[in-house]
């Protein structure tokens, strides 16, 4: 799963990129990603659902924490 390579835009194309110099190309088995335009787009959107997704896990945790100092 693209979401467990990395949860940051910049971080997984950076590693896709770094792969790829080793000829190593990223395939996931559970969602197979085709290497043209619209397999293109899913990756993106993949990539950018995971980072949103942490990103809100983050807020969540800050807001939980400061909630428990004020109490």
């Amino acid at each position: 799963m693209i979401d467990r390579l990395a949860r940051n835009l910049g971080d997984y194309y950076g590693i896709k990129v770094a792969l790829a110099k080793y000829g190593v190309k990223i395939i996931s088995v559970t969602e197979p990603i085709d290497d043209d335009p619209g397999g293109r787009f899913l990756e993106a959107i993949l990539a950018a659902a995971a980072q949103f997704d942490n990103e809100i896990r983050a807020i969540r945790s800050l807001t939980g924490m400061r909630m428990r100092v004020e109490r």
